[in-house]
């Protein structure tokens, strides 16, 4: 929950920086496409969101605790090799859960050097079928806080910012318009 997630998050010395969330119009469902650059990118977003489905790749099921957590919690579980599948899934959880909001890490894996990936399609193909909003998440400090191979070796003094922009309408956007 959102307060477990801060706790931990101060608790490992983490200093969280939020802008822009007077951006989010609470009253209907968005899609939150985010950058993705550390392991604590979802406890970041946990603590900052709330009323959230997270779509995870199935490997999130190999980790101790983290994967009970997601399978435990109704996330929304993807296999990344099959597109229809996964598709599929995230249908499936919109559907089960219209009035939720969907978190992507649109680049579908953490960065090795800091720097942003390629994004991955399925995030706003979604957006489109649903009409849902994307609200784009810039995540800032993790990679340095907690990069990928650290063993979980938090920077004690830590300052993560969280950079909410503007909404983004794809209702009535054409297929072709669609990144792929």
């Amino acid at each position: 929950s959102m307060l477990w997630a801060r706790w931990i998050l101060r608790r490992g010395g983490v200093r969280l920086v939020v802008v822009g969330s007077e951006l989010i119009d609470r009253s209907h469902p968005h899609i939150f496409v985010s950058n993705h650059q550390s392991v604590i990118d979802p406890l970041v977003l946990v603590s900052v969101l709330r009323n959230c489905r997270y779509v995870c790749k199935k490997e999130i099921l190999w980790y101790p605790i983290i994967g009970a957590a997601a399978q435990n919690s109704a996330q929304i579980i993807v296999n990344r090799k099959d597109h229809t599948q996964a598709m599929q899934a995230v249908r499936d959880g919109v559907q089960q859960c219209p009035n939720m909001n969907l978190v992507f890490f649109v680049e579908g894996t953490r960065t090795r050097t800091g720097r942003l990936g390629r994004f991955k399609s399925g995030a706003f193909a979604i957006a489109r079928e649903t009409s849902m909003p994307i609200m784009p998440v810039a995540i800032i400090g993790a990679f340095e806080a907690l990069p990928k191979g650290s063993l979980l070796r938090l920077r004690r003094d830590a300052v993560i910012r969280v950079e909410f922009g503007e909404r983004i309408e794809v209702a009535g956007v054409p297929r072709e318009d669609v990144p792929k």
